[in-house]
C-alpha cells in the first residue's frame, strides 16, 4: 500500500508540474506573440519608407502594387505571426495533444518559415533603391518557441507516461504478491 501510494503521490505530483509548466507556457506564447508582431511590423515600416523615396525618385508605383510589394516582403513575418497564433491557441488547451490541429498546423508551416527566412534574409524592399544598404531580417522567434514547445510537451508526455507505468507495476506486483500468498496459504 505504501508504494501504491508513493507511486500514485509522483504521478499526481508529476501531472500538476506538467500543468503549471504547460500554464507558463500559455503566458509566455503571449510575450512571444507581441516579439512577433513587433517582428511583423518592421518590414513593412522599412518597405514603405523605401516605396515612398522611390516615388519622390520618380518612380510611378501604384497602391496596389505597394501592397504587394509590402506583402511579398513582410511573408515570413505573416508566417511567424500565424504559427504563433497556433502554438497559443494550442497551448490554451489545458490536454493539447501532438495530434491537435492547432499544434499540427504550425509544425507543417515550420519548414516553409525556414525555407523563405533562408531565401530572403534581408527586408525593406531594397531592390527600390540602388543606393540603399539591405537590412538583416530578425531570425524568427516563433521557431525557437515551437522548438520549446515541442520537447517541453514531449517530455511533460514521457514522463507522465513513465509515473503512470509505475503506478501499473506496482499493481502488478500487488497481485503477484497476493497470489503467492495464496499459494503459500493453500500449501498448508
Amino acid at each position: 500500500d505504501k508504494a501504491e501510494i508513493a507511486v500514485r503521490g509522483s504521478l499526481g505530483a508529476t501531472v500538476q508540474l506538467h500543468d503549471w509548466w504547460k500554464t507558463h507556457l500559455f503566458r509566455l506564447s503571449w510575450l512571444v506573440l507581441l516579439i512577433t508582431f513587433s517582428q511583423c511590423r518592421a518590414p513593412s515600416s522599412e518597405c514603405i519608407k523605401n516605396i515612398k523615396t522611390a516615388r519622390n525618385g520618380g518612380a510611378t508605383i501604384s497602391g496596389r502594387e505597394a501592397f504587394e510589394i509590402i506583402t511579398l516582403d513582410s511573408t515570413v513575418e505573416i508566417l511567424s505571426l500565424v504559427i504563433m497564433s497556433f502554438l497559443a491557441a494550442f497551448l490554451s488547451k489545458s490536454n493539447g495533444k501532438f495530434t491537435d490541429a492547432f499544434y499540427m498546423c504550425p509544425t507543417v508551416l515550420i519548414p516553409l518559415l525556414v525555407f523563405l527566412y533562408f531565401q530572403n534574409k534581408t527586408m525593406g524592399c531594397t531592390e527600390l533603391l540602388q543606393e540603399v544598404d539591405p537590412i538583416d531580417r530578425p531570425f524568427p522567434v516563433p521557431l525557437i518557441f515551437h522548438t520549446i514547445v515541442t520537447l517541453s510537451y514531449w517530455f511533460m508526455s514521457t514522463q507522465v507516461e513513465s509515473r503512470k507505468q509505475d503506478v501499473l507495476s506496482v499493481l502488478e506486483l500487488r497481485k503477484t504478491l497476493e497470489a503467492k500468498v495464496e499459494e503459500r496459504k493453500k500449501m498448508k
